[in-house]
């Protein structure tokens, strides 16, 4: 048997952690785009360009495409993988078979949130999404994700600057990066909700984690001096944008170490 793999001791911990070695600890990324943004108005960082709206109620899920090539059997994505919390705000996914531009069975699984969604089989090699596949409560409900096309691109995944910790976890924010298109302008926000659980008034508030003003191009940020955090489960974290001109090309990333609490 080969001798098993010991790294040196100076490795840095997140290091470790993205290479499998620490046990109840990973690594998310979250990154998000809104490519049509309003004029100085504040829109969530995702690509339905409009203030995503978080659930209160758990939900089961459905999806349909802008294309019947969406479909089991058909060119396109065939089948598709929702990635959120369940009903007891646990980390919960689960794979719905496309059926075109008709709605899909609802999912089994009752979503409290969902924040990343992506094309897991298809009928072309290299493939992608034919259609932008839209992500909803049943029965024709809120809009919860968006999986694009940028033209004839077939991108295959959302785009979301949005997270929630997952029962019996805590996040750490690591870094963060905000681009905005060329020549045009726009101010961002980074925005925590603790107890997002508690839905009867008084709500816990919003408050701001960090604010990016007239950013033009780009911003970065890295946790040389420590990460933001730590965020306890049930805490939503996501990206707001104010543009400066209308349609303006924004992005916002965002990487995190999710670990035991």
């Amino acid at each position: 048997m080969p001798s098993q793999i010991v790294p040196p001791p100076d490795v840095p911990y997140f290091d470790r952690v993205v290479r499998g070695e620490i046990s109840g600890a990973s690594v998310v990324h979250k990154f998000g785009r809104n490519p049509t943004t309003a004029s100085g108005t504040w829109e969530t960082v995702w690509t339905v360009s409009s203030l995503y709206t978080f659930q209160t109620a758990a939900s089961a899920v459905e999806a349909f495409s802008g294309s019947g090539n969406d479909s089991a059997g058909g060119t396109g994505a065939q089948k598709i993988m929702v990635e959120g919390l369940d009903e007891t705000w646990a980390a919960a996914s689960e794979e719905i078979t496309m059926a075109g531009v008709s709605a899909s069975t609802a999912t089994t699984t009752t979503f409290i949130r969902i924040f990343r969604a992506y094309v897991t089989d298809v009928g072309t090699y290299q493939g992608g999404n034919a259609g932008t596949i839209t992500i909803r409560d049943s029965g024709a409900g809120a809009t919860r994700a968006q999986i694009p096309i940028d033209g004839a691109n077939r991108l295959g995944q959302t785009q979301m600057a949005m997270y929630t910790v997952p029962l019996g976890k805590q996040a750490f924010i690591r870094h963060v990066v905000v681009t905005v298109e060329s020549t045009k302008a726009a101010d961002f926000a980074l925005f925590q909700r603790r107890n997002a659980d508690d839905a009867t008034t008084p709500f816990t508030g919003k408050r701001l984690i960090a604010y990016m003003d007239g950013v033009t191009e780009a911003f970065y940020f890295n946790d040389v001096d420590g990460p933001f955090g730590p965020y306890p489960a049930k805490t939503d974290l996501w990206f707001e944008v104010k543009a400066s001109a209308v349609n303006t090309e924004v992005t916002a990333d965002f990487e995190l170490l999710v670990i035991d609490a």
